[in-house]
């Protein structure tokens, strides 16, 4: 018989995954300018999506890069190279940004969302957009250091 567990909602702790695909091609990083979602509007950012119950991590990574650019990669082709924990936007949610570097995929980039993305395509990494993702571009900085966690919006 499945038992009930009793959560005391003062102490109760909600966290949304968000899988981040890292596609670097030379010297250049894959991003798409996000729409009508509700968050970010109009900032570049790295393929990602949240992660759905009956996933791994690295299975929504692959799952929404082929939703988002239609690149095929495989779970055995990510790494893990960072994560971001996000303070929580009301008392009980809060996020966890997982960014997987992809090293092979395979297929034609196409822009398989224009519903929820204007603007798909490889930005030098000298010559990133002034409109990214702020968490995102921390997430970058610190993935080129050798840094692989970090917070945002924690105040200090």
């Amino acid at each position: 018989m499945a038992g009930r567990i009793k959560v005391n909602k003062k102490h109760a702790l909600y966290v949304k995954f968000a899988a981040c695909v890292i596609v670097e091609r030379a010297n250049k990083l894959l991003l798409k300018r996000r729409i009508n979602s509700e968050w970010n509007d109009g900032y570049y950012a790295f393929p990602a999506g949240h992660v759905e119950n009956n996933e791994n991590y690295k299975k929504a990574a692959v799952r929404e890069l082929e939703e988002e650019t239609n690149l095929k990669t495989k779970e055995s082709f990510l790494e893990l190279v960072h994560v971001t924990e996000v303070s929580p936007t009301n008392s009980q949610l809060r996020y966890l940004y997982l960014f997987f570097r992809c090293k092979k995929w395979s297929g034609n980039m196409k822009n398989n969302e224009p519903e929820k993305c204007d603007d798909l395509r490889w930005f030098d990494k000298n010559s990133l957009p002034k409109k990214f993702s702020p968490i995102s571009l921390q997430a970058w900085k610190n993935i080129q250091k050798g840094i692989y966690y970090s917070e945002w919006g924690w105040k200090k």
